[in-house]
């Protein structure tokens, strides 16, 4: 009699050992998933903020050849007409060569520009307008993270766009 009951006690004990073996697993699971969860929230976060920044740079530097691009030259500006005299009809900023440059009036201006950034090409759609009177010129370039070979903005869900307004 007595080796059954201790049979019996060792029964109990084992199944409050496994019950008591899977609830602390649970927990430290539990807290592990949660920990993950914040870990890969914070990198996305992370991601987001760096694509920003290259976004903004990018539109920083588009604004800034238009206005490098707006020096007089030896004769015009380049904003004043279509490939002034002493202009070149391939424009640089840079070193960098502009794309998709158009004139869609004698005052307005619009190119494309790469900017290299942290993981791959950024560029900028820069668009110029000026008026003659009263004589202004607006700046508008929205920067992109990331873009092909061509200065075309690459549709995908971390596309980030920044966009710069200068007006003088």
């Amino acid at each position: 009699m007595k080796n059954f009951i201790r049979k019996i006690k060792d029964k109990r004990s084992l199944g409050f050992v496994l019950l008591f073996t899977i609830v602390l697993v649970s927990i430290i699971l539990s807290i592990t998933i949660g920990i993950s969860s914040v870990a890969l929230k914070e990198i996305q976060f992370t991601i987001s903020g760096k694509d920003a920044n290259d976004a903004f740079f990018a539109a920083n530097a588009g604004a800034e050849c238009a206005l490098y691009l707006d020096k007089p030259f030896p004769g015009p500006a380049a904003f004043s007409a279509p490939n002034p005299p002493n202009y070149p009809s391939q424009p640089f900023c840079a070193g960098v060569a502009l794309f998709s440059v158009i004139w869609n009036a004698p005052l307005s201006f619009n190119f494309s520009i790469l900017v290299p950034n942290s993981n791959q090409n950024g560029c900028a759609v820069v668009d110029v307008v000026r008026t003659i009177s009263p004589p202004s010129m607006t700046i508008i370039s929205k920067g992109y993270n990331s873009c092909t070979d061509l200065g075309v903005p690459i549709s995908s869900t971390r596309l980030v766009e920044r966009e710069l307004e200068v007006n003088y």
